[in-house]
């Protein structure tokens, strides 16, 4: 009896979820009943639920971390420009302004002789 790899426990999984029954499965993948039942048993609810994830926080924004967000007394949430902000903009506006002219020379524009 040979060792199941994960193609054919996925492929099984699929199977049966699909609504074949274990004689069917083990004829498609050339296997033992025996085999199909076992990966069948082993995969039950418990492993739908500890599906691997990660996740982070949104990266905010430089300018963001500049700028004032709460008031002082009443702690209401605003959002008010700085000077170290506007400043954070004004350096990095300029820099995506020279990446456009870089890419305006590669875009091929046909002339019109008739013109």
């Amino acid at each position: 009896m040979p060792r199941i790899n994960n193609t054919q426990k996925y492929a099984i999984l699929w199977l049966s979820s699909s609504g074949s029954t274990v004689q069917e499965i083990s004829k498609e993948l050339k296997i033992t009943e025996k085999q199909v039942e076992n990966v069948l048993n082993n995969s039950g609810d418990e492993n739908k639920n500890n599906i691997k994830t990660k996740s982070k926080p949104v990266a905010s924004s430089p300018s963001g971390n500049l700028m004032i967000k709460q008031t002082a007394n009443k702690k209401n949430h605003v959002a008010i420009m700085t000077k170290e902000a506007s400043m954070y903009n004004d350096a990095h506006k300029n820099k995506s302004d020279s990446s456009n002219t870089s890419k305006q020379q590669n875009i091929f524009k046909i002339k019109n002789n008739d013109e």
